[in-house]
């Protein structure tokens, strides 16, 4: 039987359950798991919506936003990321949030993590939306450092290893690091099943879901592993990867259960940025199962 697990666009943050699955964590007898990465959080939504994943990892605003538009689904656990793996990164012309009225903001796409997280990041320093200028550049992340240089874009949102990399080749800096300025998170990866799969094999998903935390905890154990994974993205050095790893990898997350204070704000904030109808009830979406599974 072939598992289809969806996964978010290629970065840093999918990189431990390559590892794992290298490792053979994913290896169940009678079955295949493949990974998926989605294009963009708004590509992601859409497939979500179809039904196209068995399982699979998401970030809050594109997964809730989906869960909104079908039952298909639950959610059974917490992912790497309780946290927003995010930075916002500007060029020389920006130094602090405040210098961000009047610029332009780079993002993938809209309905993404990355445009959901600058509305939070504006909203908590008192800034509008309509204040600066939020443009949707509609590429892959490999392909932002050349489109931003192309339209003069001072500022956007990045994951690693791409910030890294426009450090490393843009000269740009940090502005807003998501992963400690939101300490109270907001948001987070998690760890999603369609029904079906779970109403017709709970113990192969168990296994599943086990299979993906022990990849997570063995990627933090293993980082040196972890840096030389053949995981080739685009223009991407090992410098980029080795500065991307220390900054983010010590941050991720083993227990895979659910943290309702996270979800809890993540609904308040996607509620606040009109992604979620005010009716949206979390709790209709979650299988708690498998708490004490590991």
């Amino acid at each position: 039987m072939h598992i289809k697990w969806g996964l978010s666009p290629r970065g840093l943050y999918n990189m431990g359950v390559y590892l794992g699955k290298k490792k053979g964590f994913f290896n169940i007898p009678g079955y295949h798991c493949t990974f998926y990465e989605n294009i963009s959080g708004a590509d992601y939504r859409r497939e979500l919506i179809n039904g196209t994943f068995d399982m699979g990892t998401c970030g809050t605003p594109p997964l809730l936003a989906a869960f909104a538009h079908t039952k298909e689904y639950v959610l059974i656990g917490q992912a790497n990321c309780n946290y927003p793996p995010f930075y916002l990164i500007a060029d020389n012309s920006v130094s602090q949030i405040k210098d961000l009225r009047g610029k332009t903001i780079g993002i993938n796409k809209f309905g993404t993590c990355s445009d959901s997280l600058v509305r939070t990041i504006l909203s908590e320093a008192g800034i509008s939306v309509a204040d600066v200028n939020i443009t949707a550049l509609n590429v892959s992340y490999s392909e932002f450092a050349e489109v931003v240089v192309k339209q003069r874009i001072e500022a956007c949102m990045q994951c690693e290893p791409w910030v890294s990399y426009f450090e490393r080749v843009l000269n740009w800096r940090i502005i807003v690091d998501c992963t400690r300025s939101i300490r109270e998170s907001n948001y987070a990866y998690l760890i999603y099943v369609k029904k079906s799969l779970l109403n017709e094999n709970p113990s192969l998903v168990s296994a599943y879901r086990d299979a993906y935390a022990k990849s997570i905890k063995y990627a933090k154990e293993n980082i040196n592993e972890l840096m030389v994974l053949d995981y080739s993205i685009d223009n991407i050095h090992a410098c980029d990867l080795e500065s991307a790893i220390n900054r983010e990898v010590p941050l991720w997350n083993e227990n895979p259960s659910l943290d309702d204070d996270i979800l809890a704000n993540a609904v308040r904030e996607l509620k606040r940025q009109g992604i979620l109808p005010g009716e949206f009830c979390i709790q209709e979406y979650i299988y708690r199962g498998f708490e004490n599974s590991l």
